[in-house]
C-alpha cells in the first residue's frame, strides 16, 4: 500500500506517462480481477480515489488512468498476483516501457500535461 499512498501523491505520474501512440491508447478494459482491486485499493488509498476524481475526465479517461496504475503495479506484484492483475494489455504496455527505457522513441502521452491541465 506504501506504493500506492506515494504515487497518489503524484498527479505528474499520470499526466507524464508515456503510453505508445495509437488511436486506442485510452481503451483499456479492466478484468473483474482489476475491477476488485481497484475498489479495494481506493478504499485503502482515499488519496487515490481523489487523485483519480481530480484527474478524470478532465485531464485523462478513467480507462487511461486505470491502465497506468496497472502498468506501475506490475512490476511490483509477485508472480501470482501479476497472473491475476494483469491483462494481455498492461503486459505489453510494460514490455512497451522496458523498450523504451533502451533509447526508442514510440510514445506519446494519454494525457493533455501536466501544466496544461492545472493550468485551467
Amino acid at each position: 500500500m506504501a506504493f500506492v499512498r506515494n504515487i497518489a501523491m503524484h498527479p505528474e505520474t499520470w499526466l507524464d506517462f508515456p503510453l505508445v501512440d495509437d488511436e486506442d491508447s485510452d481503451d483499456f478494459d479492466m478484468s473483474d480481477a482489476q475491477q476488485e482491486h481497484a475498489l479495494a485499493v481506493e478504499r485503502l488509498a482515499p488519496r487515490l480515489a481523489a487523485l483519480r476524481i481530480e484527474l478524470c475526465p478532465g485531464c485523462l479517461t478513467e480507462d487511461c488512468f486505470w491502465k497506468i496504475y496497472f502498468v506501475l503495479l506490475h512490476p511490483r506484484l509477485s508472480k501470482h498476483d501479476a497472473e491475476l492483475l494483469s491483462t494481455p494489455q498492461v503486459r505489453w504496455f510494460h514490455a512497451s516501457l522496458t523498450v523504451n527505457f533502451f533509447g526508442f522513441h514510440i510514445f506519446s502521452t494519454c494525457s493533455l500535461g501536466y501544466k496544461q491541465c492545472f493550468q485551467n
